[in-house]
């Protein structure tokens, strides 16, 4: 993060904790009931409805419950090798998971894959494959978003630490399996999904608006998440118009 940006996220990721967001150069910032079956898509982050801040390209995994336009559509753009990343997951994730029913609101994941420099053995690029082999190798299953999101999870409860070797790849096949994707494994082990998740994250950093991760975003404009709360509230807003 960068100027005015980095000095807000800094005092935001603060107050909930997360003491470090993931920027573009690299450096660390200091600062109920189950719903029904959703439908689950995966699109061009150009699909959804957003303002005017950002070009941003790349394959989205969207989480909507309804049929048509959502009312507000949340972009989320994370890294898995990302230690803000895996902060924002535990403390905002659940609000988010709660939309999963709500036919008025969708929830789009970008998953890249910058930070390989962060670890020995490319780590960021191998977890970002695998979550995008999950994506994929669940589309015919009826609990696909939910059984990645389980892998997601995983992904980030069992990050590894900066700066060393990430986990391996047959571990993150495991985890694939855990979350009840099974089928993600040969294309796990493979990196099947590389190519992809090598363009979707040139796509992403070469938006000049993209300043690090994690990145969320209201129909098009960048939020800054104070609390769960703020979150929720932000969301709701947004569905009244």
């Amino acid at each position: 993060m960068v100027g005015n940006s980095r000095a807000a996220m800094a005092v935001t990721l603060a107050a909930v904790g997360l003491l470090s967001a993931c920027s573009i150069d690299g450096n660390a910032v200091r600062a109920a009931n189950e719903p029904p079956v959703e439908n689950v898509q995966t699109t061009s982050a150009t699909d959804a409805p957003r303002g005017d801040e950002s070009t941003t390209t790349g394959e989205v995994f969207r989480i909507f419950a309804g049929t048509g336009a959502p009312k507000v559509t949340v972009t989320v753009i994370a890294d898995l090798a990302c230690p803000a990343c895996k902060l924002f997951e535990s403390t905002f994730g659940p609000v988010l998971d709660a939309y999963r029913g709500d036919p008025d609101v969708a929830v789009d994941y970008q998953v890249i894959s910058f930070l390989d420099r962060m670890s020995s053995d490319n780590y960021s690029s191998r977890a970002a494959n695998a979550s995008h082999c999950v994506w994929h190798s669940a589309e015919t299953t009826p609990a696909h978003a939910q059984d990645w999101r389980k892998f997601q999870r995983l992904a980030f409860e069992n990050q590894p630490n900066e700066g060393g070797p990430g986990l391996p790849s047959t571990e993150l096949s495991q985890f694939a399996t855990t979350a009840g994707v099974p089928s993600a494994a040969r294309c796990i082990l493979e990196s099947q999904r590389a190519t992809e998740v090598s363009s979707s994250t040139r796509a992403v950093t070469n938006d000049p608006t993209f300043q690090g991760t994690p990145t969320v975003k209201i129909n098009g404009a960048t939020y800054t998440p104070g609390t769960p709360t703020a979150l929720k509230s932000a969301i709701d807003q947004a569905k009244r118009g």
